[in-house]
C-alpha cells in the first residue's frame, strides 16, 4: 500500500469503497439466480421485490437519459440503511433501506441520487482524484526529503509533508462534496421531471442522522461513502419549499407495493415471534397475509402456511408471485410434481421473468419424470434469452441436454458456462466438443464458434 494511503484510512476509504465495489458484481455473476434467501448477510435474489423496485426506478433512469434495460437491480442482505451504485450501471440496495423507509418515495429519492452518480461519470473519475491527491502528496514529501537534506532542518521537511498530506486530503474531501452536491441537484431534477416529491429523499436523509445519533454518532455505511453535510439536507429543503410537487399523493398501488415488499423481506429475515408481532393474527390484510404466511412457511408450518397462501390466491388470482410461493412450498418438502401447476402458473402471469422459469425447470428435474424434459428445455432456452449472465440457467441445461441425449448442444451449455466462470480452456474444449456434434452453420455451431474464437483471444 503506498504511504499516502496508509496516512489517512478514514478519508480514502470513501474512494476505495466505491472502487472495490465493482468486485461486487463479479461476485453477485457468480451466485444463483434461483429465489434464494438466507438470514445471514449477504447478496440474494428476489423477482418481485427486484421487478417492484424497476418499475418506480425505470421512470428515473429515463429521466436520467439512460437505458432501463442496462441498469441492474440488486439485494443485499444487510439491515443498514445503505445504496451504492457501480461503474457497470448496476444499483445495489440493502434489505435495511426498504424495511426501515417510511415509503417507496424514501426508496426512489435514493435512487436518483444514486442515478446521479451513475450519469455523471463518477466513479469513473474516482480513481484518477485519487492518483491526483497521491501525486500531490508524494510529490511534497520528496520535497520535504530535499529540504531536510539541504538544510538539516527535521522540523522544516516535517512542516512540508503534512502541508502536502493536507492539501491532498482536503482536494479529496471537495470533490467527494462536490460528487453529492451534482448527484443531489440531478435526484431532484429526475423527481420533477417524473413530478414525484423529494420529502422522500429528505426524510432518508434525517432518518441516517436519527440512527447515527441512536448510535452515539457512530457513522452510518451509507455515510461512510456518500459524506452528509448540513447544505446538503438544506439544498433539499429548499427545494421542497419551492417544488411543485413536495405534496404530489403516492397513487394506491405504490402504497400497496411498499406494503408487500416489506412484508416479504419481513416474513423472510425476521424471526417468527417478530413477524407476528409486527402483523398480528387478527390483521387479514395482503401484507399481513403474506408475512405470516412466508414466516410460518420458513419455521415448517406447512399446512398453515399454504392456508395463507389460498387465501392470498383466491383474493388476488391475477398475482404470479403468490402462485410461485406456492410452488416453492411444496416443491421445497418433496412434493415436485404437485408444485408445477403453480410455478406455470406464475409464468403465464410473468412470462417475462426468468427466475420463474428457472424455479419451474427445477421442480420438472426433481419430479425425475422425463416427460417434462423438452419443456425444460424450452424453458431454460427461453430463460438464457432473457438473462444471459445466469449460471444456473446453463448450468441446468446442461443437465436436461444431457437427458435428452443432445450432446452438442450440452456441450454448448457447459462452454457457455465456463465462459462465464472465466474457465476460458474449459470453455475452448467445450466449444471444440460443441462445433463437432451440431449441424455445420446452426446456430448452435455459429455461437460454439464465436465462443471458441473469443477464448482464443482471451487465452493469448
Amino acid at each position: 500500500m503506498h504511504t499516502f494511503l496508509r496516512f489517512n484510512q478514514s478519508i480514502i476509504l470513501i474512494y476505495l469503497n466505491r472502487l472495490l465495489l465493482v468486485l461486487v458484481v463479479f461476485i453477485v455473476s457468480l451466485t444463483s439466480p434461483v429465489e434464494s434467501h438466507d438470514k445471514t448477510s449477504g447478496f440474494f435474489r428476489d423477482t418481485e421485490v427486484e421487478n417492484i423496485i424497476k418499475f418506480y426506478a425505470d421512470p428515473i433512469f429515463r429521466a436520467a437519459g439512460l437505458s432501463e434495460e442496462e441498469i441492474k437491480i440488486y439485494l443485499i442482505k444487510d439491515d443498514s440503511l445503505n445504496a451504492f451504485v457501480t461503474s457497470n450501471k448496476s444499483i445495489f440496495l440493502t434489505s435495511g433501506l426498504l424495511t426501515h423507509s417510511k415509503s417507496l418515495n424514501d426508496i426512489i429519492g435514493v435512487i436518483a441520487h444514486e442515478t446521479g452518480h451513475l450519469a455523471g461519470g463518477h466513479l469513473t473519475r474516482v480513481k484518477a482524484e485519487i492518483d491526483n491527491a497521491e501525486l500531490k502528496y508524494l510529490f511534497a514529501a520528496a520535497l520535504g526529503v530535499l529540504v531536510g537534506a539541504a538544510s538539516k532542518n527535521v522540523n522544516a521537511a516535517n512542516m512540508i509533508v503534512r502541508s502536502g498530506k493536507a492539501i491532498a486530503l482536503t482536494e479529496l474531501l471537495r470533490y467527494s462534496r462536490s460528487q453529492e452536491s451534482a448527484a443531489d441537484t440531478a435526484a431532484i431534477r429526475y423527481l420533477e421531471t417524473t413530478k414525484q416529491s423529494a420529502k422522500g429523499y429528505a426524510n432518508f436523509f434525517r432518518q441516517l442522522r436519527y440512527d447515527q445519533s441512536l448510535h452515539g454518532g457512530l457513522e452510518q455505511p451509507y455515510l461512510s461513502t456518500h459524506p452528509l453535510n448540513s447544505e446538503r439536507l438544506s439544498f433539499i429543503e429548499h427545494h421542497l419549499a419551492q417544488s411543485t410537487y413536495t405534496n404530489a399523493q403516492a397513487p394506491d398501488k405504490q402504497i400497496r407495493d411498499h406494503k408487500i415488499i416489506q412484508a416479504k423481506l419481513n416474513g423472510l429475515f425476521l424471526s417468527k415471534k417478530k413477524v407476528f408481532e409486527k402483523y398480528p393474527e387478527y390483521d387479514h390484510s395482503t401484507h399481513a397475509l403474506y408475512a405470516r404466511a412466508i414466516s410460518n412457511y420458513l419455521a415448517g408450518d406447512i399446512l398453515e402456511s399454504i392456508s395463507l397462501i389460498d387465501r392470498l390466491i383466491k383474493k388476488n388470482k391475477n398475482y404470479p408471485y403468490f402462485y410461485q410461493l406456492k410452488g416453492l412450498i411444496l416443491f421445497k418438502n418433496g412434493h415436485s410434481e404437485e408444485s408445477l401447476p403453480f410455478f406455470e402458473k406464475s409464468i403465464e402471469l410473468a412470462p417475462k421473468e426468468s427466475l420463474l422459469r428457472i424455479n419451474l425447470v427445477q421442480a420438472q428435474i426433481e419430479s425425475g419424470n422425463n416427460k417434462y424434459l423438452e419443456s425444460a428445455k424450452t424453458h431454460l432456452n427461453m430463460a438464457t434469452s432473457l438473462e444471459y449472465n445466469s449460471l444456473e440457467t446453463w448450468r441446468l441445461l446442461t443437465i436436461v441436454s444431457g437427458r435428452l441425449g443432445k450432446m452438442g448442444d450440452m456441450n454448448l451449455a457447459q462452454s457457455e458456462l465456463a465462459f462465464l466462470k472465466r474457465k476460458y480452456k474449459s470453455a475452448k474444449q467445450f466449444s471444440v466438443q460443441a462445433m463437432k456434434k451440431l449441424p455445420l452453420g446452426s446456430p448452435g455451431w455459429l455461437r460454439a464458434r464465436d465462443i471458441f474464437e473469443r477464448t482464443n483471444h482471451k487465452i493469448k
